[in-house]
């Protein structure tokens, strides 16, 4: 087994159909041990994130969709 950083950290823009994870290939499997989302800003603001929706945001595949992080926050899955 091999453990390595996969991606990050990185400041995300206001649109929801950012990828921040592509697999290598299609044969290869990633397990995902921690998500960390950082609220930076004096004001609460949400997030969505989806799994298989490359580039988009397909109905069905919502993970969080909306989930609110308190301003000066951090949600840690």
């Amino acid at each position: 087994m091999i453990i390595k950083k996969l991606y990050g950290p990185a400041a995300l823009t206001d649109t929801y159909t950012t990828n921040v994870y592509v697999p290598a290939s299609a044969l290869v499997y990633d397990v995902i041990r921690q998500i960390h989302i950082v609220n930076k800003t004096a004001s609460a603001a949400t997030f969505r994130m989806y799994l298989g929706a490359t580039g988009g945001n397909a109905a069905g595949t919502e993970l969080w969709y909306d989930y609110n992080v308190p301003a000066h926050s951090a949600y840690d899955w």
